[in-house]
């Protein structure tokens, strides 16, 4: 009897389960709420869609300043580059 055929089908683990809105950049944690709010405005001076999330942590409140979210990594990694360019770092990360 011949072989079966091989299959070519990627299996399930090997696909990517990013979900659409579930990728944003974040640009910093900071203790000092007066600074995430100016990183806030310069990065909305420049045209990005930022905001502010606050998280309790171990050391006291740090406001989060992040950007997105962004549907697919590509159109995060371009915004990535755009901000790196104006000066700013960021992480890409899930939300």
């Amino acid at each position: 009897s011949a072989p079966a055929p091989a299959s070519i089908a990627a299996p399930a683990s090997a696909v990517v389960t990013e979900t659409p809105k579930n990728l944003v950049i974040q640009l910093g944690a900071f203790s000092d709420s007066a600074k995430a709010k100016q990183q806030l405005d310069g990065l909305i001076a420049n045209g990005f869609n930022a905001y502010t999330e606050s998280l309790k942590t171990a050391n006291g409140e740090v406001t989060r300043v992040r950007i997105g979210p962004y549907t697919n990594r590509n159109t995060a990694e371009s915004e990535l580059k755009k901000l790196k360019k104006l000066g700013f770092e960021g992480v890409l990360t899930s939300r």
